[in-house]
């Protein structure tokens, strides 16, 4: 295992892992790490072009796909090679799973087209969502967004007005108000586009 490890052979790693795993010869904690580590190399690996990437994501077991760290790193992948349609089937299955935040930022980034039947279905999906996490402000800033591209004013203002208020990071703050200081720029609302846009320069400096 260490041998593989070190030559950066990450297919027999996980060869190895799932062997050991049978047997019950390695902690789970152990197991999970080994995964993470090997799908990260496999799937994060800046040489791959799209199909490449959609070769190697559709080798990985389900049980593994849905697995929230290995999810997030595929549906981030899938989205930096533009295979946007992968990255939201990837994240959607893994979230049905198990809820984690990071997938549902690479779910934001795996939005579909403006009046696309597909875009559509995530506002559904992420509006399904927030009513059992009403207090979810990555959900929220995810809404937001989605309605702003949708050029849904009201529900894109108040989803991500509702992010600004949940918010726990400086990284959110900072989206919600360069998403609203683009929405009111869009619908002419200089003055209230310029005060989102301080408070994002702001929060960039904190």
């Amino acid at each position: 295992m260490k041998a593989n490890q070190q030559a950066r052979n990450w297919p027999e790693v996980l060869r190895l892992v799932r062997m050991l795993d049978k047997h019950k010869a390695l902690h789970p904690a152990l197991s999970t790490r080994l995964r993470e580590m090997s799908y990260e190399a496999l799937l994060a690996d800046p040489a791959h072009d799209a199909e490449s990437l959609r070769r190697v994501w559709n080798t990985v077991p389900q049980e593994d796909r849905i697995q929230p760290y290995i999810a997030c790193v595929a549906a981030t992948s899938l989205n930096a090679r533009g295979l946007h349609d992968e990255a939201r089937v990837t994240a959607e299955e893994a979230l049905r799973t198990q809820w984690d935040e990071r997938i549902v930022r690479a779910y934001r980034e795996a939005a579909g087209q403006a009046g696309s039947a597909t875009l559509l279905a995530q506002i559904e999906h992420c509006e399904t969502w927030l009513r059992g996490r009403p207090n979810d402000a990555e959900l929220a800033l995810t809404l937001g967004s989605l309605c702003l591209k949708q050029k849904l004013w009201g529900k894109a203002q108040r989803y991500l007005e509702q992010a600004l208020r949940d918010a726990t990071e400086a990284r959110m703050v900072r989206e919600a108000h360069l998403k609203l200081a683009q929405m009111h720029e869009a619908l002419g609302q200089e003055a209230e586009a310029a005060a989102h846009y301080r408070q994002c320069a702001l929060a960039s400096i904190l």
